[in-house]
């Protein structure tokens, strides 16, 4: 799960309460809550107070990054103040594991930030009372600045590192990423192994400063770019595993995901035939090493999209029968459901496979319905393409579209629908739920 933390450095003061609810309206995950000394730091910002006042406003994770010295002083008041997550530069302490200690004693989250010149090693005996690590791609102080490229290899380091603890303890420990982040970085951010994104001027200087949704826009950007990863990783690593088998070069991520969303023949097709040639024979023979790959890797580099389980969760409660209808194959689509933990939610699951057409066409949705025994009027797609729209409306359902997916390079918003949602839990808002 990818995680959205506008930071409020760069919100606008006059009126805080306002900007915390109206990014939280938009689908941001977190708050992001700098805290500068004018001696650590060269700028000085907000304390507990700020962080008490916006406490009320907001549900939403409040993550407090101490860039002071000395940090234990401080500690207390920001967890009295209601901080969820507090993290701190390890130069700052004179003693590390005392205050990481100090934060988790105060009932909240611990973690460490590294500056882009401080080495990793001042995780190497503190692992187990770290929840977070923060990686700053920019020198910390001021906002504004632009992304520094060299941290795409530490985050590669850190995400290691990570990885091999959870796999020795089962712990999970965050890894967050602080400067320079927006839409056109941001997926090669997460790639490299981020999880939580820090984005102050990129999210708070978008739209009109009149406009209470003007945040909707660049979230879903967000979003968009980072729902590019969640899922398109499997697919790529089968697909250049097939390409390389058969001594075809590879092609790009980027490339692959505009290949998606109408079924893995037709992606294994146009893998094969972009600019290039391929007897149909030859792409019989792609599918059925792409099938062999794709079964290895399936679902793990998948990501659940955010406010997806609250919704599942919350329909299931509320008694609404619920139903996946997808043109990738049963074979896959199962196992995945499975691994992802989600297969239980699920009334009917409707595959590529399982009639002899997929979507766009809207027999598929119609059988759904049929399993469910419900009229197609009755129902609600929720898709993130225009074969999902096309679907829906060729079965008279009402259809509401993600703004991020797999479109085929189609922008979402120029689809003929019901409403766009840049967060998935915006869903209940379109539901009598009584």
């Amino acid at each position: 799960m990818f995680r959205i933390a506008p930071s409020l450095l760069s919100a606008n003061f006059a009126k805080l309460g306002e900007e915390v609810s109206n990014v939280v309206a938009s689908g941001a995950d977190w708050i992001h809550f700098d805290v500068m000394d004018n001696h650590y730091v060269p700028n000085l910002t907000i304390g507990p107070l700020v962080c008490e006042a916006i406490r009320p406003v907001t549900t939403a994770p409040i993550d407090v990054h101490l860039m002071v010295r000395p940090v234990d002083r401080i500690i207390p008041d920001f967890a009295k103040a209601g901080a969820n997550i507090i993290t701190f530069h390890p130069e700052a302490s004179e003693h590390i594991d005392r205050s990481l200690g100090l934060i988790r004693d105060s009932g909240c989250q611990a973690g460490l930030v590294f500056n882009p010149a401080t080495p990793l090693h001042y995780l190497d005996h503190v692992m187990d009372k770290i929840d977070v690590v923060l990686l700053m791609s920019v020198n910390p102080g001021f906002g504004g600045q632009k992304f520094i490229p060299e941290t795409l290899n530490k985050l590669r380091a850190a995400r290691a590192r990570l990885d091999a603890y959870e796999a020795e303890t089962g712990r999970h420990i965050l890894l967050e990423i602080d400067g320079g982040v927006k839409t056109d970085n941001i997926a090669e951010i997460a790639r490299a192994g981020a999880d939580t994104f820090v984005a102050g001027s990129a999210v708070f200087g978008a739209g009109k400063d009149a406009d209470a949704h003007r945040y909707d826009s660049i979230i879903g950007s967000l979003r968009a770019e980072l729902a590019t990863v969640d899922t398109i990783g499997d697919l790529a690593e089968a697909a250049n595993l097939m390409l390389a088998e058969l001594s075809r070069p590879a092609r790009s991520q980027d490339e692959i995901h505009s290949f998606v969303g109408k079924g893995l023949p037709n992606l294994v097709r146009r893998c094969m035939t972009e600019n290039a040639h391929a007897t149909e024979a030859e792409i019989e023979t792609a599918m059925a090493v792409f099938r062999q790959h794709y079964a290895l890797v399936n679902g793990r580099t998948t990501r659940i999209y955010p406010g997806v389980t609250e919704v599942l969760d919350a329909l299931r409660e509320s008694r609404f029968k619920l139903a996946v209808v997808t043109n990738k194959a049963g074979d896959f689509t199962l196992p995945l459901l499975e691994r992802m933990g989600l297969s239980a939610y699920f009334d009917v699951v409707v595959s590529g496979d399982t009639l002899p057409v997929k979507k766009p066409d809207p027999a598929v949705l119609h059988h759904a319905c049929e399993l469910l025994q419900v009229e197609a009027a009755e129902a609600l797609m929720i898709g993130d393409s225009q074969n999902d729209a096309l679907a829906a409306r060729g079965a008279g359902m009402p259809v509401l579209l993600v703004t991020y997916g797999y479109s085929e390079g189609m922008p979402v918003d120029s689809i003929e629908c019901d409403g766009l949602l840049s967060n998935a839990i915006h869903v209940l808002d379109h539901i009598d739920r009584s």
